[in-house]
């Protein structure tokens, strides 16, 4: 790989499973492979090299509050070490969520660092691997404003796969027409109806609660509202010159997904 790859997609839609399954094939294509959740303290190692695991543990054990940032800073120490001190040929890093965790104004820096290791190695190596996944929407125009990595977007489940997981759900449903219309795929958003009890106004008020919503609404005026309720019924009338303002405030709140501007088949 050239560059590191940055995976942008929306909360929930699936980025996180997607890369442990990654991890599970990259060991089986005997690379050393390091999957770090950093945003939740969580990781698997696939080495065999015994420290590795050590230091990982030893950060998330830490209570500091700086965790985070230490976790995102030793997956990098670890990565040289590997080649350097431990020789190793084929190597995977695999990073959830690092931007949520360290700062957003820290993307780009982040990223030049991942490349770093691929372009300028302490030894030689046969393979590297780096993948980060991200939903800030605001790292995505950071990122993308040099070619230090390849930006790839993902979406949520496709209508078959998701309505394959819908008939796992036991007891009594809504229909799977309505799930799908409500949730436009995304896993997460199946799991929030079905522990909501399928109830959809139960759903939104946590929304509205957890992203404080009302202070935002009465924060905009009367124009950007009547823009906000009409891109409710097609998001595409916010790539206007005089909604573009209003556009970046909800990439700011995570509520739109911008940036993919064809839809064509290879996306």
């Amino acid at each position: 790989m050239r560059f590191p790859v940055v995976i942008y997609g929306p909360e929930g839609c699936g980025k996180s499973a997607w890369l442990r399954q990654v991890a599970v094939v990259l060991k089986k294509q005997d690379f050393d492979v390091i999957y770090v959740d950093v945003a939740h303290k969580e990781y698997i190692a696939y080495t065999d090299v015994r420290e590795v695991i050590d230091k990982i543990s030893e950060v998330i054990a830490d209570i500091t509050g700086y965790t985070p940032i230490k976790l995102a800073d030793l997956i990098i120490l670890l990565a040289n070490q590997l080649l350097k001190k431990w020789r190793k040929k084929r190597i995977a890093l695999l990073i959830d969520e690092v931007f949520q965790a360290i700062g957003v104004d820290k993307a780009e820096v982040y990223v030049k660092m991942l490349l770093n290791i691929i372009e300028y190695p302490p030894a030689d190596y046969e393979k590297i691997i780096a993948i980060v996944t991200t939903s800030e929407g605001v790292s995505r125009a950071k990122i993308g404003r040099h070619l230090w990595a390849w930006l790839m977007s993902m979406w949520n489940m496709s209508e078959s796969g998701f309505r394959e997981l819908y008939e796992k759900i036991p007891g009594p449903k809504l229909s799977s027409e309505d799930v799908w219309r409500f949730t436009g795929g995304n896993p997460r958003a199946l799991s929030q109806l079905y522990r909501s009890g399928w109830s959809i106004d139960l759903v939104i008020k946590e929304i509205i609660i957890s992203r404080n919503l009302h202070t935002f609404i009465h924060s905009l005026s009367e124009s950007e509202r009547y823009r906000l309720l009409e891109a409710i019924k097609d998001p595409d009338t916010l790539l206007q010159q005089e909604r573009i303002s209003l556009l970046n405030k909800l990439i700011e709140l995570n509520t739109v997904v911008n940036g993919i501007t064809y839809r064509e088949h290879d996306l």
